[in-house]
C-alpha cells in the first residue's frame, strides 16, 4: 500500500480519492454513487456545452462507445500496444494504480497530435451510473477545452486525445487517453525537506511566490469549469507543481514555476448541482474531507437540515466548494514553505499568528479525517463516529479555526509595510476565499494578481438565484402540526355549538308562537318547521361551505404530514444505502 501511494504522488491522474464522508482511498477518477443527469441515462442528444465534438472517423476525438460489445480489451502492461480512435500507442510504465482504475504513461507511436507521450487512464465501471460518470468526466474536459479557445488561454489541465468504451467481464472499461501534465504532485513538493540554511525571510518570500502563481494558474481554469461543472476535488493532491528544483529563488519561481489541475472524477454538473430541485441536496459528498469547507462537513453529518438558518453555508456547498478547497491548498502551500526554514526572525512576528493558526486547523482536520478513515478501512459503521463528532461539535470548532485563519491573514496584511502591496493583497484574498460570508468570484485573482482576464457572460437578472432550503426541527414541525390540528378543532366546535343554538333559539321561537297563536286561533293549523324559515336556506350554505375549509383543511395537514414523513422515511434510506455503499466499496477494494 504505501508502494502504492508513492506511485500515485507521481500520476498525471489522482494520486488520491475521497468518498462521502471523507473516507479516502487509491485510486482514479472512481465514479460518484449516484443517479447520473436524466439527460446521460435517456442517452439523448447531450447539451451543446457538453457534448463532444465528433470527427469523421468514429473512433475519433470522440472515442468509441460500445457498451454491448462482447469484445474485451487486453488489460494494460508494460510493452502492450493500445488503440483508441487514430491513435497507438506503447504502455511504458504505470503511473498510479488503485481499486478502480489505473494510469499509465505511454509512448504516442501514430495519431494526428504529434505528441510524443500520453497519460492512459482505464476506469472500470460496474453499474450504468459509474459507466455514465466516467463519461462525463471526458465530456467535462473536452467541454473545458472548447470554452477556452475564443479567450487564447492555456488551460492548466490535461488536454484529452481519445477515449473508449468497452466490454469488461465484470462491466465496462473506459478509456482515455491524455496529455502528460508536466511536474510532481504538489503534496509530495510540500513534504519535501526544505534545502539547509535557506533562512526565514528568503522562505517567506518563496511562500508567497508560489501561493500566488497557484492562484493565477489554477484560478482561471476553475472559472472556465464553473457555467459547466464542479471539481469538488482541488487539493493538493491533485495538483501538479512543475518548473520548481529545490534550490530556486524567488525570481526563478516567479518566472518558471506553473501549476496543473488533474483528475475530474468526481465533477458534477453545475447546472443540474444549483436549482430548486438541485442535486447538491441528494448527490453523495466529494473530495477529501482535509480540504472540506464547513458546509460539506454539514451535509456528511447532518445533511441538508443542517443549512436551517445558514444560508451562506449552504450557498457555499453549492457554488464556492472550489473556491474553498484552492484557498485552503494555496494557504497549505504558503504556510508549509515558509515554516519549513524552522527559524523565526524577529523582524517576521507578524506572520507567526498565521502559521500557528494554520497549525492548529492542519493538527484537528487531520484528526477528523483520521477517525474516519479508521472506521471507514476497517469496515465499520460510520453512524457512530458521525455522532460523536456532531457531539464534539466539530462543525461549530471548524468555523471558528477557519475564522482564526481569517483574522491571523487579515491582521498581517494590515501591518505589512506599503511597499508590499501584492503581499497584502494576497493575504486578503486567501482570507475571501475561506469566508462562507464572501461571495468571492474567480475573476478577483485575475484584477488582483495579474494573469489572463476572462471576459464571462453576466449573470441573467443581475446576481444567481440561490437555493437554500427551509427545512424544520422535527419537533417544532410537530408542535405546529398540533396547534392548527387544535384550531380546527376548536373551530368545529364552535361553529357546532353555533349552530346548535341557532336551532334550539329556533326551536324555542317555534313553540312560543305554537301557544300563542292557538290561544287566538280556534282553527288547528300545522306545526311550522326549521325547514320552512327563511334564513334555513342562508344556514345551510354557510355550514357546508365552512364543513368544506375544514374538509380541505384536514386534508392540507395530512398531506403535509404524509410528505414530512416521507422525507423522513428517504433520509433514513439514503443513510442506510450510503453505509451499505461504502461496505461495498471496502470489499471492492479488498478484492
Amino acid at each position: 500500500k504505501t508502494h502504492q501511494w508513492d506511485m500515485a504522488m507521481l500520476s498525471p491522474q489522482s494520486p488520491m480519492r475521497s468518498h462521502t464522508g471523507g473516507v479516502v482511498t487509491l485510486g482514479v477518477s472512481p465514479p460518484r454513487f449516484s443517479k447520473i443527469d436524466a439527460r446521460l441515462n435517456a442517452r439523448a442528444p447531450a447539451s451543446p456545452v457538453l457534448s463532444p465534438r465528433r470527427s469523421c472517423d468514429a473512433q475519433g476525438i470522440a472515442g468509441g462507445f460500445s457498451p454491448n460489445s462482447s469484445m474485451v480489451e487486453q488489460d494494460y502492461a508494460e510493452g502492450a500496444e493500445v488503440r483508441m480512435g487514430n491513435h497507438r500507442f506503447i504502455c511504458l510504465g504505470a503511473l498510479g494504480r488503485g481499486s478502480y482504475g489505473e494510469v499509465w504513461r505511454a509512448k504516442v507511436i501514430s495519431g494526428e497530435d504529434h505528441l510524443k507521450e500520453a497519460a492512459l487512464k482505464e476506469v472500470l465501471c460496474r453499474s450504468q451510473s459509474e459507466l455514465q460518470q466516467a463519461i462525463f468526466e471526458v465530456q467535462v474536459l473536452l467541454a473545458l477545452e472548447r470554452a477556452a479557445a475564443p479567450h487564447g488561454v492555456e488551460l492548466r489541465v490535461p488536454r484529452c486525445i481519445s477515449y473508449k468504451v468497452a466490454a469488461s467481464p465484470r462491466g465496462w472499461r473506459v478509456r482515455t487517453a491524455m496529455t502528460v501534465a508536466p511536474g510532481e504532485s504538489l503534496d509530495f513538493f510540500i513534504r519535501r525537506p526544505a534545502p539547509p540554511n535557506g533562512g526565514f525571510a528568503p522562505a517567506v518570500r518563496k511562500a508567497l511566490v508560489l501561493a500566488a502563481r497557484l492562484l493565477r494558474d489554477i484560478g482561471p481554469s476553475l472559472q472556465l469549469l464553473g457555467p459547466i461543472a464542479w471539481h469538488r476535488d482541488v487539493n493538493s493532491h491533485n495538483i501538479l507543481i512543475d518548473g520548481a528544483p529545490e534550490h530556486a529563488d524567488e525570481t526563478y519561481l516567479a518566472q518558471n514555476a506553473s501549476f496543473w489541475l488533474i483528475d475530474f472524477g468526481l465533477t458534477v454538473d453545475s447546472q443540474s448541482w444549483v436549482s430548486e430541485t438541485g442535486k447538491w441536496r441528494t448527490e453523495y459528498i466529494g473530495g477529501d474531507s482535509r480540504y472540506w469547507p464547513p458546509s460539506s462537513w454539514i451535509m456528511h453529518l447532518v445533511g441538508p437540515e443542517g443549512f436551517e438558518r445558514r444560508p451562506d453555508l449552504c450557498e457555499q456547498y453549492q457554488r464556492r466548494l472550489d473556491i474553498h478547497g484552492l484557498g485552503i491548498t494555496a494557504l497549505e502551500l504558503l504556510c508549509s514553505v515558509a515554516m519549513s526554514s524552522g527559524e523565526e526572525a524577529e523582524e517576521l512576528q507578524l506572520w507567526i499568528p498565521i502559521f500557528r493558526a494554520w497549525k492548529a486547523y492542519r493538527e484537528a482536520v487531520w484528526h477528523w479525517w483520521s477517525v474516519v478513515y479508521a472506521v471507514f478501512s476497517t469496515g465499520g459503521d460510520l453512524g457512530p463516529v458521525q455522532s460523536q463528532l456532531v457531539e464534539e461539535r466539530l462543525i461549530e470548532r471548524l468555523l471558528d479555526l477557519l475564522s482564526k485563519i481569517r483574522r491571523s491573514l487579515r491582521n498581517c496584511a494590515e501591518q505589512l509595510a506599503e511597499t508590499a502591496e501584492k503581499p497584502q493583497k494576497l493575504l486578503r484574498m486567501i482570507a475571501d476565499m475561506l469566508d462562507e460570508g464572501k461571495a468571492f468570484d474567480l475573476q478577483e485573482i485575475q484584477q488582483i494578481l495579474g494573469g489572463p482576464k476572462l471576459e464571462t457572460m453576466p449573470q441573467r437578472g443581475g446576481k444567481p438565484k440561490r437555493f437554500h432550503t427551509s427545512p424544520t426541527n422535527q419537533r417544532d414541525h410537530d408542535q405546529r402540526d398540533q396547534r392548527e390540528v387544535n384550531n380546527v378543532r376548536k373551530a368545529e366546535m364552535a361553529l357546532q355549538g353555533r349552530c346548535d343554538g341557532v336551532e334550539r333559539f329556533q326551536s324555542a321561537r317555534l313553540v312560543s308562537d305554537d301557544v300563542t297563536g292557538s290561544a287566538r286561533n280556534t282553527e288547528k293549523e300545522p306545526r311550522p318547521t326549521l325547514t320552512n324559515l327563511p334564513c334555513h336556506d342562508s344556514l345551510i350554505q354557510r355550514m357546508q361551505s365552512v364543513g368544506a375549509q375544514l374538509r380541505d383543511r384536514r386534508v392540507q395537514l395530512a398531506a403535509s404530514a404524509f410528505e414530512h414523513k416521507l422525507g423522513q422515511m428517504r433520509r433514513e434510506v439514503v443513510g442506510k444505502a450510503r453505509h451499505r455503499m461504502q461496505q461495498l466499496m471496502k470489499e471492492r477494494a479488498a478484492e
